[in-house]
């Protein structure tokens, strides 16, 4: 075996740990640079930086590793003229921090989405001083867009945040909750007069004011509004029961106000569906050329009675969408790009698919979980919710809260002085150009059985971007131009002798195109059972790479909210050459983790993952030893 002291091949179990320890910094909320738009398993910004700078560093410049998590671009110098590669790039967290490093980037991916996200941020990162003035801009829009619309989004001088609707005639007594003056308030319906009214002191029971009705307090759809065939409507299938408005004359003071009770809300939302309904009528007819039953989560939404794709959105979010399009259209295109994101970010919770949840008062972002719900009831939100001449968002994942993020990342780098070069490229990655030299490769595919496609989970992105694409007038293709069903079934694919032999061509076109004597690849992967880890093992083997380092760090956010109790993450470090031994990592990492508090961490089921990886590199690999730290 070659002798090598490069660190990447050689990391410590402190080292291998401190990439999990920085990891938990991101784990509630991610930095601006990977909140641009949201990707569905986004890495942590920490493993890349760990991986990035080790393969720079030798083994003995341990001051230096560490250095790399707080200070990327001081390694810009050593990374000049190296090629990183990622052949399912996703949401762009490693291309991205790779062009922080300073490597020539080349990322492949088969959704649009993914590659206009990279292309998006790594814009931000490149023409960061052409963009001075992106917050002045944003905040122009959001206001114009605003004023132009305020008929279906003001309500007597007052911003609406969300509307809450329902399509079963069924709807929960607690509606949300807000702290003011650290105190929490509690604000609930009466099921009985539909009086909504606020509570300081959470109950299970609690009486109307108005009525004095006595009934129990749950966030679960279990009482039938009556009369609830004549409440206003949010689109031919949903029903508007409440509004939460943001009062500007009292500091945007959450208010909850009920069509059933108050006569001018209900003549005002009925009067907006009218003129809404003939309106989008346009949009509508535009929108449904993308096949929603085409894509495996678009069946799955038919049958729940979504049958195209403008049913996903309110008429006041399609009207929203196309006139927030039209007035960014005599803008540059580098923020027609970067609008565009914005406005597909929103849609995480601007649609029916997206969940209201009553105790944090907040909407649960469609597909959060990996797939998609259409709930009983659930809330309109307003993506245009703002404070007036500011970007500060009025409801959860607005408009203007993807355009904050941005401007944060265009404040906190400033790299246009380096010349790497980057490329993205939308298609197979198994088919598409290689670059000619490649220094380091991730290979982060998708695993099997957690994620039926990722084609599907976008969906209810395409909408907001097929709209802006066709309104804005932009130069770049549009959404229109591909085929959805036919991007889909590009994918990876899901059972495991495709998904081995699909990896395994992947694999040999990045070792044919690698560099032998110092070139490295990383894969990331993790499953509890042999028979999961066999097609990735022998993919590996197939395409002539042999594992020299394997560690454990955390790869997903240890909440308890996530569906798989799997939060570990095995990196394979590969050499094109033979070894005669595999560094393991795995105890002291998972060790240190397991006794944090606040870390939902199943010690048990990492470690079956573990065996499983094991067993399957002794059998595939049975001339080299294993040799655990």
């Amino acid at each position: 075996m070659e002798k090598t002291s490069l660190m990447l091949d050689n990391l410590t179990p402190e080292q291998v740990t401190h990439i999990s320890i920085k990891s938990l910094e991101e784990k509630g909320r991610r930095i601006p640079l990977h909140s641009v738009h949201r990707w569905w398993s986004r890495r942590f910004s920490a493993l890349y930086r760990g991986i990035l700078s080790a393969y720079l560093l030798d083994r003995k410049e341990t001051e230096l590793f560490y250095e790399g998590f707080n200070n990327p671009q001081n390694f810009r110098i050593r990374a000049q003229n190296k090629t990183f590669f990622e052949p399912f790039c996703g949401g762009g967290t490693g291309i991205s921090e790779a062009y922080l490093f300073g490597y020539d980037v080349y990322g492949v991916d088969v959704n649009p989405l993914a590659t206009r996200i990279v292309g998006a941020t790594l814009s931000l990162l490149r023409h960061s001083h052409e963009l001075s003035d992106l917050e002045t801009v944003s905040v122009d829009i959001l206001d114009r867009t605003l004023r132009e619309l305020k008929n279906f989004w003001i309500y007597k001088n007052k911003i609406i945040s969300y509307i809450f609707v329902t399509k079963s005639k069924k709807v929960p007594s607690w509606i949300t909750v807000y702290t003011q003056n650290k105190n929490k308030n509690y604000i609930l319906r009466c099921p009985k007069c539909g009086n909504i009214f606020t509570i300081h002191t959470k109950k299970d029971v609690a009486m109307c004011p108005l009525c004095n009705y006595e009934f129990k307090v749950t966030h679960k759809p279990e009482f039938k509004i009556k009369r609830s065939s004549e409440l206003p409507r949010a689109n031919k299938k949903w029903k508007v029961w409440a509004v939460e408005v943001r009062n500007p004359d009292k500091n945007w003071k959450k208010e909850v106000v009920s069509p059933e009770l108050d006569g001018d809300l209900y003549f005002w939302l009925h009067e907006s569906a009218e003129s809404l309904e003939g309106i989008v009528y346009e949009i509508e007819t535009l929108l449904n050329q993308l096949d929603l039953t085409s894509l495996i989560e678009g069946q799955r939404l038919q049958r729940e009675g979504i049958k195209s794709f403008s049913e996903l959105y309110s008429w006041r979010q399609l009207i929203t969408f196309k006139r927030f399009a039209e007035l960014s259209k005599d803008l540059p295109n580098i923020y027609k790009l970067l609008f565009s994101i914005a406005l597909s970010e929103s849609a995480k919770s601007s649609s029916f698919a997206t969940k209201w949840y009553s105790p944090i008062g907040e909407p649960v972002p469609a597909g959060a979980m990996k797939t998609y719900w259409i709930p009983t009831y659930t809330v309109e939100t307003n993506p245009l919710a703002h404070v007036w001449g500011h970007l500060r968002p009025l409801a959860r994942n607005s408009i203007a809260s993807a355009l904050r993020n941005q401007v944060k990342v265009i404040t906190s780098f400033d790299i246009r002085e380096h010349n790497n070069k980057k490329t993205i490229v939308q298609g197979d990655s198994e088919l598409v150009p290689y670059p000619h030299t490649i220094d380091l490769a991730v290979v982060d595919p998708p695993y099997m059985d957690s994620v039926r496609s990722y084609t599907s989970l976008a969906l209810v992105h395409y909408g907001p971007l097929f709209i802006f694409d066709n309104y804005a007038d932009v130069s770049w293709r549009h959404i229109d131009t591909y085929n959805l069903a036919e991007i889909e079934s590009n994918e990876i694919p899901r059972t495991r002798k495709e998904y081995e032999n699909k990896l395994t061509k992947i694999l040999s076109n990045i070792n044919n195109h690698l560099n032998q004597r110092r070139g490295r690849v990383v894969v990331l992967y993790n499953r509890k059972s042999q028979e999961d880890w066999f097609p990735v093992i022998n993919a590996i083997k197939n395409a002539r790479f042999y594992p020299t380092l394997i560690f454990w760090t955390l790869g997903e956010s240890p909440g308890g909210l996530a569906r798989s109790k799997l939060k570990g993450l095995f990196c394979i470090v590969l050499r094109p050459h033979k070894v005669k031994k595999i560094r393991l990592t795995f105890t002291e990492p998972l060790e240190t983790l397991s006794e944090l508090k606040g870390i939902s961490l199943s010690p048990n089921v990492e470690t079956a993952a573990y065996e499983g990886l094991k067993a399957t590199l002794q059998e595939v690999y049975p001339h080299i030893h294993l040799i655990e730290h």
